[in-house]
């Protein structure tokens, strides 16, 4: 009985990526000043006098958030 080798192999496992790309992302908010970005993104998915509105979350908002008058 012959062995078939297909083309198909599985890739060997970089830790290097897997732990150095966190790794680099880590020391660049240790480095830098994330506030910027964050009071951006804040702008802009933040509407006056309805909220945050980001698409499911708004609607997950109004029906989790706002309780329902009980007499």
């Amino acid at each position: 009985m012959a062995v078939v080798r297909t083309a198909h192999t599985n890739r060997y496992f970089d830790f290097r990526l897997a732990l150095g790309i966190p790794l680099v992302l880590m020391a660049l908010l240790l480095l830098l000043d994330p506030s910027g970005v964050d009071f951006a993104l804040a702008h802009r998915f933040y509407e006056p006098g309805l909220g945050l509105s980001v698409g499911i979350i708004s609607g997950w908002k109004t029906s989790c958030m706002i309780a329902p008058n009980r007499a």
